[in-house]
């Protein structure tokens, strides 16, 4: 049963993970990654202008952080380099994640309810 379960947590995270991954910009979406790693879905780039794109640069960074979650800045924080940017932040894969977040414990729960039902 575990392994099952596995298996549905997965099914579900990669799903919303590629929903998530629709919001990325068409020439960005080459240079992105998804990996499954248990029940982690990581979705990476190698790209730094991609982090530059989603965050800003500069002021304009600053700006559009001031009131984010925590999370977001620091994941902002390792792309900082000396605040001189003039980049526009136009975000993307964060807003696309806080959108469906909340939906996938939620999606989860009912897959695995629904596995459960089928043994009964």
């Amino acid at each position: 049963m575990p392994t099952q379960i596995d298996h549905v947590v997965g099914e579900v995270l990669l799903e919303y993970a590629n929903k998530i991954m629709l919001d990325i910009p068409g020439y960005l979406f080459p240079y992105f990654k998804l990996t499954l790693e248990g029940n982690r879905v990581i979705i990476w780039t190698n790209n730094v202008h991609a982090a530059y794109l989603e965050f800003g640069t500069g002021g304009y960074a600053a700006a559009y952080l001031s009131d984010k979650p925590e999370e977001m800045k620091k994941e902002a924080a390792e792309f900082y380099i000396n605040g001189n940017g003039f980049t526009y932040a136009e975000p993307y894969l964060f807003p696309a994640y806080y959108k469906v977040k909340d939906e996938i414990p939620k999606e989860i729960d009912r897959r695995v309810q629904k596995l459960f039902d089928s043994i009964r």
